[in-house]
């Protein structure tokens, strides 16, 4: 499947050992690397400003890579189970 011109959905149940302890600090849940010239992206957890956020990163060309993070942050520990998700809708 290329991807590159399809529509994802990564959809998991995550519970984490431990958080991350530092700003800027990234838990990678989910990826797929391609060589250059090819798609590429990771989903996961990073700090930001003492707060978690959930972050995808992408390129197009597997070289210029791209973050988006949501916009509030999220309530993640280590004692419960969480339902992450992201969609990939390259046509939009």
């Amino acid at each position: 499947v290329d991807l590159m011109n399809e529509v994802m959905t990564i959809d998991m149940r995550v519970r984490f050992d431990s958080l991350l302890s530092a700003n800027n600090q990234y838990i990678i849940l989910a990826s797929k690397n391609g060589a250059s010239g090819q798609l590429s992206w990771e989903f996961g957890l990073k700090r930001v400003s003492g707060t978690y956020r959930i972050t995808f990163r992408g390129s197009l060309n597997g070289t210029t890579v791209t973050e988006r993070r949501a916009s509030t942050a999220c309530a993640v520990n280590t004692t419960a189970w969480h339902h992450i998700a992201v969609t990939w809708n390259r046509g939009s």
